[in-house]
């Protein structure tokens, strides 16, 4: 995923490790097939090695018989070196696991062409960890696809902005629970996003996701498909800003929204 940067930025610099800070050289998302009880060790040591926005789970619906696939997401020139850096991506992750090294169960990768967006990845991720009863997770990973498309959509909605209309100062965060980044983001785009009707429900969202980080908040199922909604409905409303300043051009779309049970 290529991003135009603004020079200053919207936003914070991405930290360091960051796809969108290197080459370009196209991105694949790689596969490889976890047992079940790899999930939570693996996930731990990617956590601890890997910048979030690298990598993902693939966790299969409670009706279907499959295995869950950790995702990652590399910059290579072909098929044969995006798998090579994956695995060795993969092996660590085992390593500081400390799970026995084992010859790594790849699926296969998704051509640049069709890999999917990391927002529309993260989303897709979130409804997977909530139907299959980690809805924490969940209500985390909805809020980094929330965050991941807002650096993406307003650095591309203000490089079009004539210079004397470009903001001076950064957002101080992509949560927009501040009043000024609500402010600064209405300069930006025209339009308020606190006076949108699910605005309510998205800044519950955000504290619901803040408390299960800080404060091991549980929730119900409800709550996280709840969160999920709300996340989907913040892209959204960035998604139509962005089409609207690049005057219909295409923007990366967000995933059709889960079905409330």
């Amino acid at each position: 995923m290529s991003i135009e940067c603004l020079n200053p930025p919207l936003f914070a610099p991405a930290r360091t490790g960051s796809l969108d800070a290197v080459s370009d050289q196209a991105p694949w998302q790689v596969r490889i097939a976890l047992a079940p009880e790899e999930v939570g060790p693996i996930e731990a040591a990617m956590q601890a090695l890997e910048p979030w926005e690298r990598w993902g789970f693939r966790l299969p619906r409670i009706e279907e018989e499959a295995a869950p696939a950790l995702v990652i997401e590399v910059r290579a020139d072909t098929h044969a070196e995006a798998e090579a850096e994956a695995v060795e991506v993969y092996s660590r992750a085992r390593g500081h696991a400390g799970l026995p090294a084992v010859d790594a169960p790849v699926l296969g990768a998704l051509t640049p062409i069709f890999a999917d967006a990391p927002h529309a990845r993260l989303l897709s991720e979130a409804e997977g960890h909530i139907e299959t009863g980690r809805p924490e997770w969940g209500v985390i990973r909805a809020q980094t696809a929330c965050e991941m498309y807002a650096q993406l959509a307003l650095d591309h909605i203000a490089i079009r902005l004539p210079d004397e209309n470009k903001p001076d100062r950064l957002f101080r965060a992509l949560t927009f629970l501040d009043r000024r980044d609500r402010a600064l983001l209405r300069t930006v785009t025209g339009v308020a996003i606190g006076e949108q009707e699910w605005w309510g429900e998205y800044r519950l969202h955000v504290e619901r996701r803040n408390a299960i980080v800080h404060a091991a908040l549980s929730v119900s199922k409800d709550e996280a498909l709840a969160s999920l909604s709300a996340a989907h409905a913040f892209v959204v409303f960035l998604q139509a800003r962005w089409s609207r300043a690049a005057g219909g051009e295409h923007s990366p779309p967000a995933p059709d929204r889960p079905q409330e049970s």
